[in-house]
């Protein structure tokens, strides 16, 4: 995975390399990568608008 500057995400990449030498399979790698990938995409998304919960 690539940050904005196109550099490498260390700790993403050092996960990778754990996965891949547990030998797993490669739908377990894929899916983890989606799951990253969509995390990563929200928490840089600067059109977050936060509403604070509220009782009724």
């Amino acid at each position: 995975m690539l940050d904005r500057h196109g550099l490498r995400v260390e700790p993403v990449a050092m996960h990778f390399k754990d996965l891949l030498a547990a030998d797993t399979p490669a739908t377990t790698l894929r899916s983890c990568g989606n799951d990253l990938l969509r995390w990563w995409r929200f928490h840089l998304c600067p059109l977050r608008v936060w509403v604070p919960a509220a009782s009724l």
